[in-house]
């Protein structure tokens, strides 16, 4: 009889994820994820929505990194490190942007290219590549600018003569259609082109 993952130890579903489980870093999100979410709003003064794409953030992170983790702190501990640096990055990349208003959208490098991202194989295990390639090319844009970048949507709008509303709705129509796409990939679903959200050419 398997035993559920819910009733695991945390140092069980690390060693599980490890081995390639995903369903134990689905568990490990359940548990932990509102308390970055948390973490994020309160220390880093984050909106709700920007403090929801620090926690995605910071369990893709989790998983390249989860064979340092030494037990010597908690994993709770250990995981809002992980969150403490995604807002770093964040802000970071935000005094950038201001510094550098000029640069293209289209310039920005691909995120599917190992030198974009420290751990390309994490990506390739949770589908974010061919999830990405599944929304359009518009919301595909925002939704990396947005997350990665920290564009906000009033700088994304003024870019790309959009209204802040609009920018808005494409954002969070990508977001749910991520979603949506990356559960169906983690039950072994194929991804295709319904999950496009609604959002542009």
């Amino acid at each position: 009889m398997l035993i559920p993952h819910r009733l695991f130890g945390d140092e069980q579903l690390v060693a599980s994820w490890v081995a390639g489980d995903s369903r134990a870093g689905d568990e490990l999100a359940r548990r932990y994820r509102p308390a970055v979410v948390q973490f994020a709003a309160h220390a880093y003064h984050l909106d709700p929505d920007t403090a929801q794409e620090i926690a995605q953030t910071t369990f893709v992170r989790l998983h390249s990194c989860l064979h340092t983790f030494r037990g010597k702190a908690s994993l709770r501990t250990f995981v809002l490190s992980i969150a403490s640096h995604a807002c770093l990055d964040l802000r970071r990349g935000r005094a950038a942007t201001r510094r550098d208003r000029e640069k293209p959208l289209d310039e920005a490098p691909d995120p599917s290219d190992g030198r974009s991202d420290p751990a390309p194989q994490v990506v390739l295990s949770l589908d974010l590549g061919r999830c990405l390639e599944q929304l359009t090319e518009r919301a595909r844009t925002l939704l990396l600018a947005r997350v990665r970048d920290g564009w906000s949507y009033e700088e994304l709008a003024g870019r790309l003569e959009m209204t802040v509303g609009s920018v808005g709705r494409v954002i969070h129509e990508a977001r749910r259609a991520m979603q949506q796409c990356l559960e169906q990939a983690n039950e072994g679903e194929e991804i295709g082109p319904s999950l496009r959200p609604r959002g542009g050419k």
